[in-house]
């Protein structure tokens, strides 16, 4: 039997035991951490777009950054390929349901 901690209405941690240790904790196989917890069910959070929408950008400005070096004038990448792809990259957040639903490009 798996137990969720509950601190304010949230699950902020799971643990494995058969006995449970005060009244923040709660038996259930189900409750993933950062589900809700009304004193009776678990639910899933709503999605905060624009912080999924500031993780994608994060992710994308890496994925920039780790291939400046295509672009160099010594570099024997193809960089008609890169720089599509890099252009890709940076037309990311213009896709029309972005942050909801897009494509992350595929590096060459």
């Amino acid at each position: 039997m798996q137990y969720a901690i509950i601190d304010n209405g949230k699950v902020v941690s799971k643990a494995n035991s058969d006995q449970a240790f005060g009244e923040n904790w709660v038996a259930s196989d189900e409750a993933r951490i950062g589900d809700l917890y009304d004193g009776v069910n678990f639910t899933t959070p709503p999605i905060d777009w624009s912080i999924k929408a500031r993780q994608v950008r994060s992710t994308r400005n890496d994925l920039l950054f780790s291939s400046d070096w295509t672009q160099l004038s010594d570099s024997t990448a193809d960089k008609v390929a890169w720089a599509t792809y890099r252009q890709e990259l940076r037309d990311l957040t213009k896709q029309p349901d972005f942050p909801q639903s897009f494509t992350m490009p595929t590096s060459p």
